[in-house]
């Protein structure tokens, strides 16, 4: 494993000391899109103004691939860049194993199910450029070797297949349940990944990113629910509507990540904004 990473340094050598430093603060940028506070943004945009259940299946894959992804981070053990060589710059510090790549990861799932999605040209190719620019991002900054890039497009790519297939069965057996069963279901599928989660995941990983998400996922998930019994939230009206839910639903967002601290509080009231809170207020607005 070793020789096949140095086999791969020449390359992040080289395209560091093509636009070092002057593109450093132009590759942080995009990097940080593909982080999770900003990637807050870009799905309440898709849960407010492009489909409800699409935006919901998204956020809830993209984090079931970051917990693999952290997982398999663990069992390969693999260093980083500028943790392996000091020939690499050390532009971006990131704690932990690099492979795969968890921005990586994120972005096959957050730019490629938007592909899958929509399925227009357009929609196509700018999902790829993010998805490219953001793999390029992190090997540019020293973080991630190509194929930890490589490997993160890979187990996101292979998720939101696997996603394609099970959605109508899915969609099938919780649509038989009531509300209360569907709430045992979302609790013991929660109990089971928090498991997996700690069991696989690399030794000094970052805990307080495994418990915040966790809340997260767990506010999503049940505000995903009584949305759904109980808001019934359209997505559907004309331009201006979306624009103004953005702008809205987005400047809740930024207060709550700017005026609170990103933990437990944070996670769990961003997670029911998304899927609950937002849709509700949009409907009494009529928006």
């Amino acid at each position: 494993m070793s020789k096949l990473l140095s086999l791969q340094e020449p390359f992040i050598v080289w395209l560091q000391s093509l636009f070092h430093p002057q593109a450093d603060s132009i590759f942080e940028f995009i990097t940080h899109i593909g982080g999770m506070s900003n990637s807050l943004f870009i799905w309440g945009f898709f849960i407010w103004c492009v489909s409800y259940s699409f935006g919901c299946r998204l956020v809830l894959l993209w984090l079931i691939s970051s917990y693999m992804a952290l997982g398999l981070k663990g069992l390969v053990a693999s260093p980083r860049p500028f943790q392996a060589s000091s020939a690499v710059i050390p532009i971006h510090s990131e704690r932990g194993f690099g492979f795969p790549s968890g921005h990586s990861t994120g972005a096959m799932i957050t730019w490629g199910y938007w592909a899958v999605f929509e399925k227009k040209k357009f929609v196509i190719a700018l999902a790829a450029l993010f998805i490219f620019l953001i793999g390029l991002s992190r090997i540019y900054l020293g973080v991630h070797y190509p194929i930890d890039v490589i490997g993160g497009w890979v187990l996101g790519g292979v998720n939101i297949c696997i996603l394609v297939k099970l959605t109508p069965h899915l969609e099938q057996f919780f649509s038989r349940r009531d509300i209360f069963g569907k709430i045992i279901i979302i609790l013991l599928g929660a109990a089971i990944i928090l498991a997996v989660i700690y069991q696989f995941a690399p030794p000094g990983a970052v805990s307080r990113w495994i418990a915040t998400s966790f809340i997260f996922y767990l506010s999503v998930c049940l505000g995903w629910l009584f949305q759904n019994h109980f808001v019934k939230f359209d997505v559907s009206g004309w331009w201006l509507q979306k624009i103004l839910r953005f702008l809205i639903g987005g400047a809740v967002l930024f207060c709550l990540m700017h005026f609170s601290r990103k933990g437990f509080l944070f996670y769990s009231s961003a997670g029911l904004w998304l899927t609950l809170g937002a849709p509700a207020l949009f409907k009494a607005l009529r928006l």
